[in-house]
């Protein structure tokens, strides 16, 4: 395993985008290569017929006792001035679980008295008064609402019929159906002579139709033929075809066909025995991925779902979506402020340059000096992150004008600002930039002072005032000259180096970073990327076939200068199922190399293991450990977060030499996070050991569990990190450096804000 002192190799030289994602690396990975190293009532009696009807809604679908987490004592995290708000609310679950006799009617009042403590929970995360108790009322928020919100859909699914779904589908149908209609009235209104085709699409007598959508007897008939109208044009004229090719008659097609597609929706007969029996093994999938993470219990709940699809009326949509928003969801986001993304590419150029140049009809000398600043200001936008990369600067001047009449000197200055933009968007995957860029300048130039034939003569002082009111006048066609030189300067050459520093931002994306996702098989099955007009997110999904991702929870409050990384557990059990540790018999070197080799992968190489002493020391120390680690074939490392504490889960034997080899046992290590004045730590709690299979002594397995417990503390110690984060901006350009300021672990999502 790993000694305690052990640092982790760190990735230096990052470029934007991919500095964003390794900022969690040195964190993340250190936590990660640590590593390397109810028993059933009586048979009741026969139930009596009353008892049996009592079986209705949730009644023998949910357990009979709140889950881990959810009972009475876990709600006391809360301080004493939640004391009582505590204890009802523990009660309110406490009953919602463990009441046998509860009607539906009971079971919705129940409901409805936990959603009013959830919303008290979320008005209190959102009030600043309430910050010191964000990390337990985030942590009983997101264990309760999750299972409210599946408990509630699977209580609607009891309760659909295949008329109401039918009736709902119709109804979305027809609200389709009628928006369609109505973009293509607005359209023809805008044509001449186009209202004239709304007839042809009866669109009077489709819009009265459409008011009672479950009607689809007297409805099909005239879709159909409007249909028919529609998408069979080939006895029309080629201008008619032109004209019903237009995109809103093809969306008013599309709508008719979907209404005509959910009235022909066949519906299986409802066993509603066997719905309920699946409905409670989805529940019992669910608690046991929430308590071990395993992927038995994700087989057993995708099981579950898939017959709860051919089960249910509305062919498992309403849990489907539950299931998708806490267990299907991304699992690694980072949410990186306006001004985080302008320091990272800010860079101030500044250039002089002499002038000796005829302007409007005068010999203009003198100098110039050009500053400017990159930045970027981020645009609202859902699909792609969006924002406007920036050069602002100024132009600053100090010239001389040779005026022929009078031989009439005129000294100026000048402060010209400009902001140039260039539109990018990106969508994860590569940045896009805008067709062409933008320049906005604003001029400003003043005459101070002027010379002229006379000085020093009769008339100087008049002479000087003429020449002075002549520059005046001219100067709002001086100011436009200048504005037009400064843009035919600065805008083709912003233009072309975005064109250029973007070009090789996707190149390095794709050679640097997804081929090394894909060769770690950790390419994300799913991406998003929005923004705001201060923030940008990034979300993914690094999950495949069998398995379970990210949750949706409370994240705190976007950084307002920095960044903040937030990764899952199911990311971090994910990267080590596809390491090659699974059913391996492995010294503690095996391992480590092993582990070393796969974070080599992504991050490269790199490391400052050599200023490290401890791990010099151990460098040198021949391997005197002749253990060998006997992995689990299946789950043999699992992460859990809760409540600040990361869980780490192992799953493995030892095969020790001339003597008794130790049979797998289950052992988890907790982490916490403390953050000091220059270092972050990662400090170990008590290491727990528990047999996989039952001992045939319990004697024989307490010396097990001691001896594998000690090994376990001893290779696993605690660990510091850099609490500063040095960002590499390139060649030419300083780190970037920010400072964490805060982890979390709450509700299966590790959380780093650095600042």
């Amino acid at each position: 395993m790993l000694n305690g002192s052990r640092r982790i190799p760190r990735r230096t030289e990052r470029r934007l985008p991919l500095a964003l994602i390794g900022t969690a690396t040195p964190l993340l990975a250190a936590l990660a290569m640590t590593l390397t190293f109810a028993a059933q009532d009586d048979p009741a009696e026969p139930a009596d017929s009353e008892a049996e009807a009592a079986a209705v809604g949730l009644t023998e679908i949910l357990p009979l006792e709140a889950p881990p987490g959810l009972e009475y004592e876990d709600f006391s995290i809360l301080n004493e001035n939640w004391t009582k708000w505590s204890e009802q609310t523990a009660e309110i679950v406490g009953e919602f679980y463990a009441a046998e006799n509860q009607d539906v009617a009971k079971q919705r009042d129940s409901l409805a008295a936990i959603r009013d403590r959830l919303r008290t929970m979320e008005n209190s995360l959102a009030d600043k008064r309430f910050r010191s108790l964000w990390d337990p009322l985030t942590t009983i928020h997101g264990r309760l609402v999750r299972r409210i919100d599946l408990a509630e859909a699977m209580l609607d699914t009891l309760e659909l019929t295949h008329e109401k779904v039918r009736q709902s589908r119709l109804e979305a149908a027809a609200s389709g159906v009628t928006a369609a209609l109505a973009a293509l009235d607005k359209r023809l209104q805008a044509i001449p002579g186009g209202p004239a085709w709304l007839p042809v699409v009866k669109a009077d007598e489709l819009s009265k139709l459409m008011q009672a959508p479950a009607n689809a007897e007297a409805a099909l008939p005239v879709l159909t033929q409007v249909h028919e109208k529609l998408t069979n044009t080939d006895s029309l004229v080629e201008a008619q075809k032109k004209f019903l090719s237009r995109p809103e008659f093809q969306a008013l097609a599309a709508s008719i066909a979907e209404y005509v597609k959910r009235t022909e929706e066949e519906h299986p007969p409802l066993d509603e025995g066997k719905l309920r029996e699946e409905l409670a093994m989805l529940v019992e999938g669910i608690e046991s991925f929430e308590k071990e993470g395993q992927l038995a219990a994700v087989k057993s709940v995708e099981a579950s779902l898939a017959a709860i699809g051919k089960l249910s009326p509305d062919k498992g949509a309403g849990i489907a979506a539950v299931i998708e928003s806490y267990y299907r969801n991304y699992n690694f986001r980072i949410v990186a402020s306006e001004q985080f993304l302008s320091r990272y590419v800010e860079e101030t150029r500044t250039e002089s340059d002499k002038i000796a140049e005829t302007i409007q009809g005068a010999w203009v000398t003198g100098s110039q000096k050009t500053s400017a600043t990159t930045a970027v200001d981020l645009k609202k936008s859902d699909n792609g992150g969006l924002f406007d990369l920036t050069l602002s600067g100024a132009v600053r001047t100090n010239t001389i004008a040779h005026a022929n009449r009078a031989n009439a000197r005129i000294w100026s200055t000048g402060n010209h600002r400009f902001v140039a933009r260039r539109s990018v968007r990106f969508n994860g995957d590569k940045f896009a930039i805008g067709e062409r860029g933008t320049i906005k300048v604003n001029p400003s130039l003043t005459n101070t002072g002027a010379s002229t034939s006379y000085d020093g003569r009769l008339g100087a002082s008049t002479a000087r005032r003429r020449a002075m009111s002549a520059a005046n006048a001219r100067r709002p066609q001086s100011e436009r000259t200048a504005a037009d030189k400064i843009r035919k300067r600065v805008l083709p050459e912003f233009e072309t180096e975005v064109a250029k520093e973007f070009k090789q931002l996707n190149k390095d994306i794709e050679e640097q970073w997804n081929v090394k996702l894909r060769e770690a098989k950790l390419e994300p099955a799913a991406r998003s990327v929005t923004s705001t007009d201060k923030h940008l997110i990034w979300s993914s999904r690094i999950s495949k076939a069998g398995e379970l991702a990210g949750g949706a929870t409370t994240m705190p409050p976007p950084p307002t200068k920095g960044l903040a990384i937030h990764a899952h557990e199911t990311l971090l059990n994910a990267t080590f199922d596809r390491m090659n540790i699974a059913g391996r018999t492995m010294t503690d070197a095996e391992f480590r190399k092993e582990v070393d080799d796969y974070f080599a992968i992504l991050f490269g190489n790199e490391s400052d293991d050599s200023t490290n002493p401890a791990t010099e020391e151990a460098a040198d120390e021949p391997e005197t450990d002749p253990d060998l680690y006997v992995f689990a074939a299946v789950d043999p490392i699992r992460f859990r977060v809760e409540n600040n504490t990361v869980f780490l889960v192992i799953r493995t034997g030892i095969r020790r030499k001339d003597k008794e080899e130790i049979p797998p046992q289950k052992i988890t290590v907790p982490f916490t996070f403390r953050l000091e004045k220059d270092a972050v730590v990662l400090e170990r709690g008590t290491v727990r050991v528990a047999p996989i299979a039952r001992p045939k002594s319990r004697s024989e397995q307490i010396v097990r569990a001691r001896v594998m417990g000690k090994k376990i503390e001893k290779d696993l110690g605690n660990r510091e990190e850099a609490r500063e984060i040095s960002l590499s901006r390139g060649e030419g350009k300083d780190d970037l450096v920010l400072n964490i300021a805060r982890i979390s672990a709450l509700n299966g999502w590790i959380t780093i804000l650095a600042e």
